[in-house]
């Protein structure tokens, strides 16, 4: 054989392998819940953290909806079984009326703080979980929804919330895999994902929830319904997004473990700075004065996030979105999170005194200038 005739074969062998690589990934074999390691990475690059909302308009109070139940709405369920993993109990139901199965979460600092996160993610444009604080009737309840033990019985729990299952499916390559905040450094605008500005944004959140319990398995990498494409066995996802899915230990104080002060903790909250201020002190004195921020979060796992440094980018972009919030927005959200009922007391011109939905706008609106009034670069 020539030359030119090897050539040509070459050619047409590293064509081939060329679309069928790009077959590989466009449709990989099988359900999006158990990709390969290289078409998982593929999605991570394109992922979406945010997408634009009307923030001034949203409804905090309603947030979602999509079962359509208003806050503390009394809610009669049928207990199923236990649902396990993290670190608050939890049980399946399936409703009345609609037999939607659901989640119920019961532990009640950690569902103060899951729909008070919930709900700023979802009205800022972050992706969350659609979770919803109701006053649950649970019929044929054990006395321990979480060990399904001895009798069972009829019975009213008031600091219940309902967690609705993703509409969609989550892209992994086994069970529980979620993803790390390290990996978020590989999401690319040039990829078609989000931009460095909006990854940096949900990090400086979580620092400004003080979003503690940040381990892998508490986000996921996921595509809704709408934007599933099959074809017989195979499934590829048009827009997947990256949220976070549980954010019960948030609004406290972090440490190096989950603990009741991790939870809607006012006084713990109120008093961790949004900023790390030694570490920007010395990594301007290593850099000839070069600025940088770091945010100042304590993650309780190896894994989670910690001290993330942060862009101007990113914090600008986070200030533009927080500032549109209105003061009764803000006040709705701590309301419809249920946070006066922590039994939590401060101290106010010599008068100890329960904490109200205003002690804790008062805290939001400063832990939001520290984040308008900083600079990163």
């Amino acid at each position: 054989m020539t030359f030119h005739k090897q050539s040509i074969v070459l050619r047409g062998i590293v064509g081939f392998l060329a679309v069928f690589t790009c077959a590989i990934f466009l449709f990989p074999a099988g359900p999006l819940d158990s990709v390969s390691t290289k078409v998982r990475d593929g999605y991570l690059r394109k992922a979406r953290v945010w997408h634009k909302t009307d923030i001034p308009r949203m409804d905090i109070s309603r947030g979602p909806n999509g079962l359509g139940i208003a806050p503390d709405s009394e809610v009669p369920c049928k207990y199923v079984e236990p649902a396990f993993g993290g670190t608050s109990p939890k049980f399946y139901c399936k409703l009345g009326g609609s037999e939607e199965i659901v989640r119920v979460k019961f532990h009640r600092r950690e569902t103060y703080g899951e729909i008070a996160g919930c709900r700023l993610l979802w009205a800022l444009g972050f992706y969350s979980d659609e979770n919803y604080p109701v006053q649950l009737q649970c019929n044929e309840c054990p006395e321990d929804p979480a060990e399904p033990r001895g009798k069972r019985r009829s019975y009213q729990m008031d600091d219940a919330i309902l967690e609705r299952n993703f509409p969609g499916e989550e892209i992994t390559e086994f069970h529980d895999q979620g993803w790390t905040w390290k990996e978020l450094d590989r999401v690319t605008e040039k990829s078609g994902g989000s931009k460095k500005a909006e990854v940096d944004a949900l990090k400086l959140l979580a620092v400004f929830m003080q979003h503690t319990d940040s381990k892998h398995q508490q986000q996921r990498l996921a595509c809704y319904n709408e934007d599933i494409q099959k074809d017989g066995s195979f499934e590829t996802c048009s827009d997947p997004v990256l949220m976070i899915q549980d954010l019960g230990a948030t609004f406290g104080e972090s440490g190096k473990e989950v603990a009741a002060e991790s939870s809607m903790y006012l006084k713990g909250w109120e008093h961790q700075p949004v900023w790390n201020y030694e570490k920007e002190a010395a990594y301007m004195k290593r850099n000839a004065g070069k600025r940088t921020c770091f945010g100042n979060l304590i993650s309780a796992f190896a894994d989670g996030l910690s001290d993330p440094e942060i862009s101007e980018g990113g914090r600008l972009f986070l200030a533009d979105l927080m500032n549109q919030l209105s003061d009764e927005q803000v006040v709705t959200l701590f309301a419809v999170a249920r946070a006066p009922r922590t039994g939590e007391y401060i101290m106010k011109n010599g008068r100890k005194l329960p904490v109200t939905v205003q002690d804790w706008l008062d805290a939001f609106k400063r832990k939001r200038a520290e984040i308008n009034n900083h600079r990163c670069s």
